[in-house]
């Protein structure tokens, strides 16, 4: 299922409250920026946001604004990238010390690890598809070869990516009973396709073993009793060579599992097929031994409890 996590539009509202509540819309739904605008006494926005499995869209319109992530490096947050698809208008991005200019038809990453700053022209429409690192790392061997890297519309995989992320973001308003994770796994496999020609050069037998490392962490996740040791030997290496190459990848084998696991956790707690089965059980399938340990770790990494997801998934409270 596709599941409308929240929709804001500026419609009808008093003309000086608009902005302050943007900023406010913002910082809770869409991401913890400063945000500020040339046209706050004539603003107008309206955004969409979508949970489509192990990813989230958001559509944005609204008029010229800027932002700035600071201290991005010191929050406990899951680690994260965005790719942008720029419908119409201009992004001009900033992020460790490269500057980009982004328009019409064009898409690009950024590091949501890392500081950055953006503005756009008077209007904008964009999509932001975020997904977090482990699970783009599965698809892309070395997603911060790919940050602010333009890719355009002369692309024909740029070209369908664009219209399917369009569709999604022009459903009509609420949930949709389309299959979640088959998109997520297109999205994934136009995200390889997009990329390819920006990580040749990035792309070495190490990096693939990384990829592979980490499909393997990702695809044991259920097993409560994985070790580093095995899935070295999956790959018929040393346990710190392992432990070396996920540190030069800027992980470790402990976060790519609870990640997998929580990613997992998030992804059954939205489905219809779970809706009724117990959040403990849930913990267990997804790994963890003690429910206690998971609910905390979930809400350290997603930001409220699983009951909670669950609710905001099916649009209803419901117990734990």
């Amino acid at each position: 299922m596709i599941a409308e996590q929240h929709r804001w539009s500026s419609r009808g509202r008093p003309a000086p409250t608009i902005f302050p509540a943007w900023v406010d819309e913002a910082h809770l739904h869409i991401g913890d920026l400063e945000l500020d605008s040339d046209q706050q006494d004539d603003f107008h926005a309206r955004f969409v946001k979508r949970r489509i499995g192990p990813i989230e869209l958001t559509a944005i319109q609204a008029s010229q604004s800027k932002a700035q992530r600071r201290g991005a490096a010191h929050r406990p947050a899951p680690l994260r990238f965005d790719l942008k698809y720029i419908r119409q208008g201009v992004f001009r991005v900033e992020q460790a010390g490269k500057v980009i200019q982004a328009s019409d038809g064009q898409f690009v990453l950024v590091d949501n690890n890392c500081d950055f700053r953006f503005e756009t022209s008077r209007n904008i429409d964009c999509i932001c598809v975020s997904t977090s690192e482990s699970w783009l790392r599965t698809r892309l061997p070395d997603p911060a070869a790919c940050v602010l890297k333009p890719v355009d519309d002369r692309s024909a995989w740029a070209r369908a990516l664009g219209l399917m992320l369009g569709e999604l973001a022009d459903l009509p308003a609420g949930d949709h009973p389309l299959p979640a994770e088959v998109i997520a796994e297109q999205f994934g496999g136009f995200m390889t396709l997009l990329f390819d020609g920006h990580e040749v050069h990035t792309t070495t037998n190490k990096q693939k073993l990384i990829r592979s490392l980490t499909r393997s962490i990702h695809a044991s996740h259920h097993d409560p009793d994985i070790t580093p040791g095995e899935i070295a030997a999956q790959h018929r290496i040393s346990k710190r060579y392992l432990h070396t190459l996920l540190a030069t990848a800027g992980t470790t084998f402990g976060r790519e599992l609870l990640t997998a696991r929580i990613d997992r956790a998030q992804a059954m707690l939205r489905d219809e097929r779970f809706r009724f089965t117990a959040v403990n059980e849930i913990a267990l399938l997804c790994g963890f031994t003690d429910p206690a340990h998971f609910t905390r770790r979930f809400r350290e990494l997603v930001g409220h409890p699983p009951s909670v997801h669950r609710a905001h998934a099916f649009g209803a409270l419901t117990g734990s």
